[in-house]
């Protein structure tokens, strides 16, 4: 493929000049840049590199809103396990539907059958990148956290681990009135807690710095794994500095399976003994040991959050200072290493041509033709060439059409999805967090359960020791026997109030114990429900899809063979100094 390093347009690899400028064509650095995708799409510049995908700045043919694509990297396309990652990511993401998780707008395969991933463009920074420009106010820190705890609630109600969250993952996008919004980024090493085809014994996936014990040892580790990241997160954002210090990847993960932190009050006296509690709690070795879900820690992290002072925010405040130093580890290809993340989206480098600068340049061809041969007469083989383009531009508008209607049409089916998904989404954030309280009540149940049963452990003791001594003593009365007698019924009573309170925390865990499976049946329902919703929707937008990347496919032909022609009758007429301002202005169309 080749491009004019003057206007742009594309050629084929055995073109030489541009048939508008005559500019010697170059080699197109990047055979995707202004590339149309999928039929929507025309990618205008890379974004950044990683070690599974390269992500572009595009926009849509539509409605030329800016959206970010990651294109899978051909030399990996032919590894089924990674392609079937590759699209996890993008079901993963877009059947939550959540405003802090990064909205999927489509995914499927190029023209080379490679795959692609379409996300919406994002302007901000990774946490990653806050974090480096020096220590953040405990206030913006705990509410960029709940936001993430919020979307991760989901994920994980909807029996999603995204299994790498770290800072680099998180992208924080500066609103209007100054607050954060956050986005979590990279679903790719996600998946289902039911789904093991993905993972094989030994593979390790993730970043290091947060990666939780079970994560090391085991390809079943859970929601937890996910709660012990944003410990470390808490615990980078409050001591500014990460929990485990280590020179390489296996002393961060020999760390984390062996080692406990220093409370990060050690580093920062000043966060709330709540707050140094939850997070030391987070990263305990011991999933189970940790906050029962999400739910759990966005309750624990609201109370400690409501509690903290709140500095005045400026409505519109500057842009951070620039990145120093090498790239992020997110766009270098490493073992442990993210997807590219969306930057800010930079000016278009490619004018697309359209199908109105088409009919602009027939126009402009008529005038040329009509100057050279005012009485129509003479060259009858470049009036048959005209028409020829004039004709290729007609069908390549009614191809354009078809396509627009097409793409209104997988609009409508995506809106009118993720307006579902985003219903089921909320009923499931109900449930979910029914189903969390019910959880900590388990807990709390089993703990009161188990404290009485101790006591009633201890307390068997004295009243038979106390009991054999009545036994053994004399008949006669005495103020001795008396003593143990009242001894006994004070051990006696003290020993049946414990048992009442046994029984009362047996019957309280049992009532939990039935109200988790109920609960339990409505949310494998709604997720069993949205699945099917969700797979309809995509059945459908597939169908379509299809049909708008057999219409781009075409517009693409139809607009090789205009510029063949066109540069036919351009080299024909170019040498007629008449047609010199004609050439001008169609250098400038």
């Amino acid at each position: 493929m080749k491009i004019c390093p003057t206007c742009g347009l594309r050629y084929p690899s055995d073109a030489v000049n541009c048939f508008v400028d005559r500019a010697e064509l170059v080699t197109a650095p990047d055979p995707y840049i202004g590339q149309l995708i999928g039929g929507r799409y025309r990618i205008e510049s890379q974004l950044g590199e990683g070690g599974m995908a390269t992500v572009y700045a595009a926009r849509s043919a539509l409605d030329q809103k800016p959206v970010a694509i990651k294109i899978f990297r051909k030399e990996l396309a032919k590894d089924e396990k990674l392609r079937e990652r590759f699209k996890r990511e993008a079901t993963s993401a877009q059947r939550l539907s959540h405003p802090h998780i990064i909205e999927i707008l489509g995914y499927g395969e190029s023209e080379d059958k490679t795959p692609y991933l379409v996300m919406e463009y994002l302007s901000g920074e990774s946490l990653e990148s806050v974090l480096e420009h020096g220590p953040i106010p405990l206030a913006r820190g705990l509410d960029l956290m709940l936001q993430t705890l919020d979307a991760l609630a989901r994920a994980h109600d909807f029996e999603v681990v995204h299994r790498d969250l770290k800072p680099d993952n998180l992208f924080v996008v500066r609103k209007e009135d100054g607050s954060d919004h956050v986005k979590i980024l990279d679903f790719g090493i996600a998946r289902s807690m039911h789904d093991q085809r993905l993972t094989k014994a030994g593979e390790v996936f993730g970043t290091p710095q947060y990666m939780a014990p079970e994560r090391i040892t085991s390809i079943d580790a859970g929601p937890g794994a996910d709660l012990y990241a944003i410990g470390v997160m808490l615990y980078q954002i409050v001591a500014n500095q990460l929990p485990f210090e280590a020179n390489d990847i296996s002393g961060f993960l020999l760390k984390h399976l062996r080692e406990m932190p220093v409370p990060p009050s050690k580093h920062n006296p000043q966060i709330p003994a709540a707050l140094d509690n939850l997070i030391l709690k987070l990263l305990e070795k011991d999933p189970n040991k940790r906050p029962v879900d999400a739910h759990a820690v966005i309750k624990e992290l609201s109370a400690i959050a409501a509690q903290v002072p709140r500095p005045q925010q400026a409505r519109k405040p500057p842009p951070p200072p620039p990145r120093r130093g090498p790239p992020s580890p997110a766009l270098e290809a490493t073992p442990f290493d993210g997807q590219p993340k969306p930057h800010a989206p930079p000016k278009g480098t490619l004018a697309p041509a359209t199908f109105e600068r088409w009919e602009r340049r027939v126009q402009l061809f008529g005038q040329m033709l009509g100057r050279a041969y005012p009485d129509g007469r003479g060259r009858p083989d470049l009036f048959q060439l005209l028409e020829r383009i004039r004709i290729t531009v007609g069908r390549m508008g009614e191809c354009r059409q078809r396509s627009l209607r097409e793409q209104m049409k997988l609009e409508a089916i995506r809106t009118q999805a993720r307006e579902a998904q985003a219903r089921f989404g909320r009923a499931m954030d109900t449930l979910g967090q029914d189903l969390s309280r019910v959880r900590e009540e388990l807990v709390r149940a089993k703990q009161v359960r188990d404290e009485y049963a101790q006591v009633l452990a201890r307390g068997g003791a004295p009243f038979a020791h106390i009991h054999a001594k009545v036994v053994a003593a004399p008949a006669a009365p005495t103020a001795e026997l008396a003593m143990l007698y009242r001894a006994g019924l004070e051990a006696l009573d003290s020993l049946g109030r414990a048992m009442q309170e046994h029984q009362r925390a047996v019957a309280w865990l049992e009532a939990k114990e039935r109200e988790a499976p109920d609960l339990q049946l409505q949310i494998d329902t709604l997720r069993g429900q949205l699945a099917k919703l969700s797979q309809a929707s995509e059945d459908e937008s597939a169908q379509v899809q299809n049909i708008v990347g057999q219409l781009g496919a075409e517009m693409a032909q139809t607009e090789q063979a205009l510029m063949a022609d066109a540069g036919r009758l351009a080299d024909e007429l170019r040498p007629d100094a008449r047609m010199r301002d004609l050439f001008a202005e169609l250098e400038a169309n």
